[in-house]
């Protein structure tokens, strides 16, 4: 059973690395060492090495080209060395990867690694920009119609000099550029080298959609801008309404569907699917509405057949499936078939789907573990089998 989990079971190799960002201001001619820790919970043999990448690659270096991390060690520091100029030829702040490859020791036999993996580390160097200057950094996360969430604004003062005043203004823009909402954080102020958040929440009352949140940071008659796009709900469509043209029992009938956007942007090839079933639950047939594109908040009309050659009359169930931008909405309705005319009336039962078909990782890895389990069983019946004889 080992033998058969070790030759089919995927290799999985866990290594980190911490902090994932070092921050530090310039000061002219700066020697120091900075220290990682590289994390190695799962306890394998490794061998260590890295290299830098990015705005200040040429001025760090690295005293011990190679070590080595032992089995039972779960964490060893790691240092690197920074040598700072006497200056900088700009302001701001530089961003360097610092980039650590983790290579597995195949010789001791470990065979839970495959692969080298790579870790990386961020150093960040901020140089003062003047007297006064305040970077400002905009985090808005999924929002939901109706419901209170917090707008966070990072304010980094990278000057000389202290900030009395740093106010936050946002402005959430349409996809045509309106104004939907116009919002503004109380004062703050900000030493320098000192770094703050500010908080604003803000309930939204906008249709779903996407939008852009643009940040004017404005601090002692200065400002600085930032802009992130965001969404508020997800989008979906749903059926404004549904009836049945004329219609006699053996000839086909057309049902005609109006569908409505609940999305600020457009919607392209929307359809839906249409399956009848019988009251015992038996699935009469399969229809299928043309695709459709539908504008923002806008509505649309589609239409479907249905053969009735062989239908009887009475009381049917209908699911209809509306498809789009890889979702779907599941909307249930019963209808009742006559001589002459087909009633529609909702059972009230509207289901938001997720993405379209197709199995997600958690769902692929639990039938793999399955079959895998499977296949083992089998396999020791057959040896077991095998030894009775």
């Amino acid at each position: 059973m080992l033998l058969a989990l070790l030759f089919i079971v995927p290799a999985v190799f866990s290594v980190g690395v911490s902090p994932p960002t070092v921050e530090e201001y310039f000061e002219p001619s700066l020697e120091k060492y900075i220290n990682l820790k590289i994390l190695n919970p799962e306890g394998n043999s490794l061998t260590i090495t890295a290299y830098a990448q990015g705005d200040l690659e040429d001025y760090i270096s690295f005293p011990t080209g190679f070590f080595e991390i032992d089995k039972d060690e779960k964490e060893k520091i790691f240092s690197y060395r920074i040598e700072l100029p006497e200056t900088l030829d700009k302001r701001g702040t530089f961003t360097t990867k610092i980039v650590i490859l983790a290579i597995p020791d195949k010789s001791s036999g470990d065979t839970k690694i495959t692969a080298n993996t790579e870790l990386v580390s961020l150093l960040k160097v901020m140089s003062p920009i003047g007297d006064k200057y305040v970077e400002g950094k905009l985090f808005v996360p999924g929002m939901e119609t109706g419901k209170t969430a917090n707008i966070v604004v990072e304010v980094h003062n990278l000057g000389n000099k202290r900030i009395e005043s740093a106010i936050a203004v946002i402005d959430i823009l349409t996809p045509f550029g309106d104004k939907g909402a116009i919002l503004k954080s109380d004062p703050v102020s900000l030493m320098p080298k000192e770094k703050k958040s500010i908080i604003i929440p803000w309930t939204p009352t906008l249709g779903n959609g996407i939008y852009d949140a643009r940040l004017t940071l404005i601090y002692d008659e200065l400002n600085s801008i930032d802009t992130k796009r965001f969404s508020i709900g997800t989008p979906t469509i749903s059926i404004n309404d549904l009836s049945v043209g004329n219609f006699k029992l053996g000839g086909i009938a057309k049902f005609d569907l109006l569908l409505e956007s609940h999305w600020n942007q457009l919607i392209p090839d929307a359809y839906a699917v249409m399956d009848i079933y019988g009251k015992d639950g038996t699935i009469y047939t399969t229809f299928k509405t043309s695709e459709v594109d539908i504008d923002a908040f806008g509505k649309q009309s589609v239409a479907a057949y249905w053969d009735t050659t062989k239908v009887i009359t009475g009381k049917y169930d209908m699911d209809i499936t509306l498809n789009y931008l890889g979702k779907t909405t599941e909307d249930r309705r019963e209808i009742t078939v006559s001589i002459e005319s087909i009633g529609i009336s909702s059972t009230g039962l509207v289901v938001q789907g997720g993405e379209n078909p197709g199995m997600s990782p958690n769902t692929t890895n639990t039938m793999l573990m399955v079959i895998i389990l499977l296949l083992i069983t089998i396999i020791i019946i057959i040896l077991f089998k095998k030894k009775k004889k």
